[in-house]
């Protein structure tokens, strides 16, 4: 093999302004340790130990390392980060057409021999040890070949892994880098057009399945060298929170220098939301409020949305007791799928019986040394809600039936009252307005809620609906 091609973006890392007709740019001013510092340090609890192996220029010259950027609208997903290459990545930016070929180092990598069972040059990799409070770390990355198409299903390919090591995994570490939802390693062997090359071997094909994953560069491509690319893809594994652990990212040219390879992570991508709640309280005096009908409504802010529902584990504590001086409430918020918040509401139980005002402590751990609180205290004090309204229904007036109910509750609240429906641990599932003394449930699933009317001023009252 004689061809060399390398996909990377170029961005000038102190200029960006001087950019904005360029479609793309890659810089190397920086160290590579500063790259990786700048790009991925971001929300660790602990972040350090970077090493940084492969050729390295500052001035322009043969660098296998760069941080990119991307102001294109092309079919490109990733808009700046760090690219690593098994040739110059200078060499990168313009047209598919480009012949790009380079020989960088000898230097093969003993961790992609051990996976891989291949001789390697042109090695090139980083490194780092980091702390975290997620359960999950993950990349968003594209990885890029000029092997495509002809090398498809051949056994001498570039190689390319993320080996994470420390707690849970085995001795040495595991690549993490696999196609999504399977078990085989990302390459031109994994990840193509759905169609051998020429001279291939078939034994080396781990799938043919994965065409739309792949996106082809060659000859039309205008914003990268390399011949094809994958999507956007997202490499993640599971991690004990709070637990150290070690990644290494590592590419290398096999068994030759030529027909090179690049690989594309976006800038904190391995970002996780950095969370916050605010309470609202009803009906409350300062930071106190009255066990006959105040309320206090806890919004957890995660600042990213996910593709699934999430249970955010949260402490409580105090002198307030749980199921005895307010409603059961959970030890989680729930985030719904596609959303950035959740909500969980304490609801203190007016037992009629003269008593020291209590605490109440919510809290929500940040990162693996620090928690946000918040004290509220819930007292005896009737007086501190203020003069009722006199459409308003007291607890003791609230009459609703039947009850249990397959659907349809009969209420005796002016039509127009707000009313909110939540199930047993507090969470929130429906709200409306009483229209005609009734309340309509159908699309809730059976079991047993809690009634809340006028936002619980004009009192809580148990649902039990059933089919």
């Amino acid at each position: 093999m004689s061809k060399f091609k390398c996909f990377v973006i170029f961005i000038v890392f102190i200029t960006i302004s001087c950019i904005s007709n360029a479609q793309m740019v890659i810089s190397t001013s920086s160290t590579p340790e500063t790259m990786i510092n700048t790009c991925l340090s971001v929300h660790f609890d602990y972040f350090g130990n970077v090493y940084y192996s492969g050729q390295y220029s500052s001035t322009g010259g043969l660098s296998q390392i760069g941080y990119f950027s991307n102001n294109s609208t092309s079919s490109f997903g990733l808009h700046n980060g760090i690219v690593i290459c098994t040739g110059n990545v200078n060499s990168i930016p313009g047209a598919a057409n480009n012949f790009l070929s380079q020989i960088c180092s000898s230097q093969s990598d003993a961790d992609l021999e051990s996976l891989f069972n291949n001789d390697y040059l042109d090695a090139v990799s980083f490194e780092y040890d980091f702390i975290d409070y997620a359960d999950t770390i993950s990349y968003r990355i594209i990885f890029a070949s000029e092997e495509y198409n002809q090398s498809v299903c051949n056994p001498d390919i570039d190689a390319f892994a993320v080996i994470l090591s420390g707690p849970g995994l085995p001795a040495g570490g595991k690549n993490i880098a696999l196609v999504p939802g399977s078990s085989s390693s990302i390459g031109i062997n994994s990840i193509n057009n759905g169609s051998a090359g020429p001279g291939n071997v078939s034994d080396s094909c781990e799938s043919l399945q994965n065409a739309s994953l792949f996106i082809e560069n060659w000859p039309s491509g205008s914003l990268v060298g390399f011949d094809g690319f994958t999507t956007v893809l997202n490499i993640k594994h599971a991690i004990i929170p709070c637990e150290q652990y070690h990644v290494k990212f590592v590419l290398a040219d096999a068994p030759d220098n030529n027909y090179d390879s690049g690989v594309f992570i976006e800038q904190k991508s391995a970002l996780t939301c950095n969370p916050y709640f605010e309470t609202d309280l009803a009906n409350n005096s300062g930071d106190t409020i009255p066990e006959s009908n105040g309320m206090a409504t806890y919004t957890l802010h995660m600042l990213c949305q996910t593709g699934s529902e999430r249970y955010e584990p949260i402490k409580i504590s105090g002198s307030a007791v749980n199921d005895i001086d307010f409603i059961h409430m959970a030890d989680s918020i729930h985030i719904p799928a596609g959303s950035e918040y959740g909500t969980i509401t304490l609801y203190p139980i007016n037992d009629g019986v003269p008593e020291p005002a209590e605490t109440f402590i919510f809290a929500y751990q940040l990162n693996c040394s620090s928690f946000q609180t918040d004290t509220i205290w819930i007292a005896d004090d009737d007086s501190l809600t203020g003069a009722e309204d006199e459409h308003i229904l007291s607890e003791k007036s609230l009459n609703i039936y039947p009850n249990p109910s397959s659907g349809e509750f009969y209420i005796n609240a002016i039509d127009g009252s707000v009313w909110d429906i939540n199930d047993i641990s507090g969470r929130k599932v429906k709200s409306g307005t009483v229209r005609k003394n009734k309340i309509t449930t159908n699309d809730i699933k059976p079991g047993v809620y809690l009634l809340l009317i006028n936002k619980g001023t004009g009192g809580i009252v148990r649902l039990v609906i059933a089919r």
